[in-house]
């Protein structure tokens, strides 16, 4: 059930919905349902378009943050599963005094807080250790800020340097056709 409180709406069990994510942490649950909650409902998008979307914006994120995260397809299961989970919950929750649904609430009450993890296994191990300590603070639900700088800093030197080198070679190959039509 979705109500709305001044002029945001506020979804059972995930709060308010939102469009967008903290730039200093990785999402949890609780921040992504929200951020899907807003485009499906908020949007109009469908199910499929909502998660679509989502998925692309936690690419992004995950990428910024240098932690490589699996194909987009799971990523897209995995919230479509999450949101099915969700309204079977929400179609339940007139049985409040049932022992099953309130530990089934609870369960998936502490699972919102965690992070919403996407993790590449097969590449964690390449992983820098700065990096690999965010991943296992965020997992503990540790707000590590200096951390987050520390790897956004590290990523936008990454960036400067690429777009540095592809200038570079694209007036380096430039230069080889100018030669090579003034010498024909």
């Amino acid at each position: 059930m979705r109500e709305i409180i001044g002029k945001k709406a506020y979804n059972y069990l995930f709060g308010f919905e939102t469009n967008k994510y903290s730039n200093k942490k990785l999402p949890t649950y609780r921040e992504v349902m929200n951020v899907f909650m807003y485009k499906h409902r908020e949007l109009k998008m469908t199910i499929r378009q909502s998660s679509t979307e989502v998925a692309r914006e936690l690419k992004d994120i995950w990428s910024k943050f240098l932690i490589s995260s699996c194909r987009r397809e799971q990523i897209i299961k995995k919230i479509e599963t999450f949101y099915k989970e969700y309204m079977n919950l929400k179609t339940n929750r007139k049985r409040k005094k049932s022992k099953a649904q309130c530990e089934k609430v609870n369960k998936f009450t502490r699972k919102l807080d965690q992070l919403f993890d996407i993790t590449d296994n097969k590449k964690y191990e390449h992983l820098s250790d700065t990096c690999k300590e965010f991943l296992n603070k965020s997992k503990q639900m540790i707000y590590c800020a200096g951390l987050a700088d520390e790897i956004l800093r590290h990523s936008a030197m990454l960036n400067n340097e690429n777009n540095i080198e592809s200038m570079e070679y694209e007036e380096n190959s430039n230069g080889n056709e100018l030669e090579q039509s003034t010498e024909r």
